[in-house]
């Protein structure tokens, strides 16, 4: 990953807007992507962090009652969501074609057992992954990873310290689960725009995979004097054979369509806004404890999708 830079983690190097920007005459901002231009959708107007469409990978457990949505799992929904509820559907994919731009937010949160009222809300979380928030009142442990002495060998090794982060004897998962926010840019036809991808649960063992094969990937474009963009990320989805549930891969590819290098920029320009915009602190980033909630959904996505975004975020797209 490229740099730490105001508590985002980027994957690549923010750079300022007067770098990768022009104004056209009617005010709007512009960024070109090999000899085309691409309109900028507007960040000055909404904060980034909320912005951000989202994508979410339809689970059996989304098509319950809901007949109309069967042929939609292990689907991507892209859209905005506000309040779990969508405002925009930009469509519901059996792929994205995604480059990394930065890491919002990561952490871990326990999440007590949920009785059926009121909201669950997590009673442990950190923001960092190493120790528990300093608003949290009754945190189970002073940490939650370091350094400690391995009983069997002797070894000092780094792992996590909270017995609730770690798996029960008796089997099952931890209470304290780990979480990542993360931000990519969605290739869409002949639109690019940023998209938010929530990893927990089961999926961050995808997430820590992705982070593995991204350094091998780097270094292996350096060797050959490459950029890491020239591979794009194709995020799919497949059928778990450990449940009744579909797994999300992300799989570095070259595609003879789409030279990633170009959108370099735009990505660019993206995290430049992320980074420079005050990010909500001492919250609890855990997401959902489960998935979200996607009630009225169109499910067509064909809608025109200039319109789509322009009613999301308040921009006119004719270029």
């Amino acid at each position: 990953m490229a740099e730490e830079d105001k508590g985002l983690t980027t994957f690549v190097a923010a750079t300022a807007d007067t770098e990768l920007v022009t104004i056209r005459p009617d005010g709007k901002k512009e960024i070109m992507i090999g000899d085309k231009p691409m309109t900028i959708m507007g960040f000055n107007e909404a904060s980034p962090w909320e912005a951000l469409f989202e994508a979410v990978l339809i689970q059996p457990a989304h098509v319950t009652n809901r007949p109309q949505w069967e042929k939609k799992e292990g689907s991507y929904f892209v859209g905005m969501i506000s309040n779990k509820t969508p405002i925009v559907t930009l469509g519901f994919l059996e792929e994205l074609v995604l480059l990394p731009i930065c890491i919002l937010r990561e952490g871990r949160s326990r999440f007590p057992k949920f009785d059926g009222e009121g909201e669950n809300k997590p009673d442990c979380y950190s923001t960092d992954g190493v120790c528990p928030n300093a608003k949290v009142e009754a945190p189970y442990s002073a940490a939650c990873t370091g350094w400690y002495t391995d009983a069997k060998d002797g070894k000092k090794k780094y792992g996590v310290l909270c017995d609730e982060a770690k798996f029960p004897p008796e089997g099952g998962a931890p209470r304290c689960r780990e979480y990542a926010e993360v931000a990519f840019l969605a290739i869409l036809g002949d639109r690019a725009f940023p998209v938010k991808y929530n990893f927990h649960g089961k999926s961050i063992s995808v997430w820590k995979k992705f982070v593995r094969s991204y350094q091998t990937y780097s270094n292996a474009a350096e060797i050959l004097g490459e950029s890491i963009f020239s591979y794009v990320i194709k995020a799919r989805a497949v059928r778990s054979k450990k449940g009744p549930y579909y797994e999300m891969t992300l799989d570095f590819a070259k595609d003879e369509k789409i030279d990633g290098t170009l959108y370099l920029p735009l990505a660019q320009f993206y995290c430049n806004a992320l980074k420079n915009r005050s990010r909500p602190e001492d919250q609890d980033y855990s997401g959902e404890d489960g998935s979200a909630d996607l009630e009225g959904a169109t499910l067509d996505g064909s809608a025109d999708l200039d319109a789509q975004i322009a009613n999301a975020v308040g921009e006119d797209f004719d270029v």
